[in-house]
């Protein structure tokens, strides 16, 4: 609402793909109901997902972001896991370099692995690189499954009365 107020050429931009994306959405599903379903609507709901999926986990157990200091060098640092490895990236445009994404998310994804190793591997919490997604999921959720360090401290504001 704020930038419809301002009458800001950040919301008409975003209008605008608004308006294509859903305006494609509709005619590819008005010409073959079938097709578009199939290779645009569910390809695009299954990606937003695996979008949202990875996002939580690149920020769970990390330190918290505050808001308006999540950009720049002087961002806390240890507010994200990075999967460094060569698969998940090349599947990801660099997704995984998410705290380098963070500092500086007008550079160009195809020099975040590089960044990353100069701006963001001296400063952070070395637990917080990842080398496979998978391993760590499995690690994590799977075998041994046990609770993170962050996890097992009683959180007093959710205690059961």
């Amino acid at each position: 609402r704020k930038e419809f107020k301002k009458n800001s050429w950040s919301f008409y931009r975003f209008a605008g793909q608004a308006m294509c994306a859903h305006g494609t959405t509709l005619a590819i599903i008005l010409m073959d109901w079938r097709v578009g379903l199939l290779f645009w609507f569910l390809p695009n709901v299954l990606g937003v997902d695996a979008i949202i999926t990875m996002n939580m986990l690149q920020h769970d157990g990390c330190e918290l972001i505050t808001l308006g200091q999540h950009r720049g060098e002087k961002m806390e640092i240890n507010n994200s896991r990075n999967f460094v490895g060569p698969i998940i990236n090349w599947l990801t445009c660099n997704n995984g370099y998410h705290t380098i994404h963070h500092m500086h998310s007008n550079v160009h994804w195809s020099r975040y692995p590089e960044m990353h190793a100069k701006l963001v591997e001296p400063r952070m919490d070395p637990s917080l690189n990842e080398r496979c997604l998978v391993r760590y999921l499995w690690r994590t959720y799977f075998w041994p499954g046990e609770l993170a360090a962050y996890r097992q401290h009683e959180n007093p504001q959710h205690k059961a009365d």
